[in-house]
């Protein structure tokens, strides 16, 4: 006998305070090994997708029901799990976002930059932490490299746009994001990025704001007020496809909720932690009222398909200014990056990161 389903019902004050309640469960899942970046182990760049499930009968993790309704979209969140309801699946973008999941078309050039952490990495042994370190004066001389290679920094907004057939993006557009917020990027790039005009997306895990090492509330706000956009990346930095249903819509949709309450800003876009995604995770994400996402998959380009499963190009702690080139220059056409006699002495490298180490 198929399963009943309840009709779409509005936000209530009340249901917003037991989504929350229920996304504190979620520390809990963040205490699985591999769960979060901090836990020792790498996991790897796009993690296999498992089969999503609710909690078993009886368990101690708060469940929503099966049959209750994603907000925002009146989709019962049954049909989510359920396969072959394509229709209703891509009914659940919000109706301010331009879908462009079913058209066809050529793939769109414009390198989307993953930025982590921009600090000297503080632990030499730590390879991981290595990886995903950008020092401050090699990020800065990325920066200068970009700018003087004449390339336009745009939104992620603005490249769903342009998937669908309108505004085309400038020549040599490029789009820069940021990792689980972490509070470098208050202090070490958003000067560098002001300097040069550019806008940054950041994604910022709500649940660990004001942590040691990550952005604060008040940097949220201010990274908003100085023209940065602000995404989210869940409350917990779960593997959203490898927990139940039930808590992953609870950690997409309240992450959105806290971020466009404290910056006071729409938050349309979403990354996956760990790159972890599956089909019902981005049922959710649009039906959560995200207007894309980006994954960890590597490649400088776009397709329409991939509006919820963007493709990033990751710049790391060993990249030089050759391969940094090579990653994003090379992929807009431009075979020779400016030399660097071109760039800013490292004097005034310094002078944008002031009081950075190096």
């Amino acid at each position: 006998m198929p399963p009943s389903r309840v009709r779409p019902r509005p936000t209530l004050p009340g249901r917003r305070l037991a989504l929350t309640a229920v996304a504190l469960a979620c520390a809990l899942v963040a205490t699985v090994p591999g769960a979060l970046v901090d836990a020792g182990r790498p996991l790897p760049e796009t993690a296999a997708a498992a089969p999503v499930t609710d909690p078993p009968s009886g368990s101690a993790v708060p469940a929503v029901s099966i049959e209750d309704t994603a907000d925002g979209a009146g989709i019962p969140l049954a049909d989510l799990l359920l396969p072959g309801n394509e229709d209703r699946l891509l009914s659940a973008l919000p109706h301010d976002a331009v879908d462009v999941r079913r058209r066809s078309g050529p793939r769109l050039v414009v390198p989307i930059l993953m930025y982590h952490y921009i600090r000297v990495n503080p632990l030499p042994h730590d390879r991981l932490g290595g990886s995903l370190s950008v020092t401050p004066r090699d990020f800065a001389a990325q920066m200068a490299l970009l700018h003087h290679a004449g390339v336009t920094t745009v939104t992620l907004d603005d490249v769903v746009a342009a998937l669908g057939g309108g505004r085309p993006l400038p020549p040599r557009a490029v789009v820069l994001t940021f990792d689980d917020g972490y509070r470098d990027f208050t202090t070490a790039a958003v000067p560098v990025l002001r300097s040069h005009g550019f806008r940054a997306t950041v994604f910022v895990v709500s649940g660990f704001l004001g942590r040691p090492g990550y952005m604060t509330a008040a940097d949220v706000v201010a990274a908003a007020a100085a023209g940065m956009t602000i995404g989210a990346h869940t409350v917990h930095h779960v593997q959203l496809a490898h927990i139940p249903a039930s808590l992953a819509r609870v950690e997409i949709e309240v992450s959105r909720q806290q971020l466009e309450q404290l910056s006071g800003q729409p938050v349309n876009d979403f990354a996956y932690p760990y790159g972890d995604t599956s089909r019902t995770v981005q049922a959710m994400v649009a039906a959560a009222g995200f207007h894309d996402a980006v994954t960890t998959a590597f490649a400088a380009s776009e397709e329409p398909r991939q509006q919820l499963s963007l493709s990033r190009v990751r710049i790391e702690g060993g990249d030089s200014l050759a391969t940094v080139a090579a990653k994003v220059l090379a992929p807009l056409g431009l075979r020779r990056a400016p030399g660097p006699a071109t760039l800013p002495s490292p004097t005034g490298l310094a002078e944008r990161v002031a009081g950075a180490p190096y």
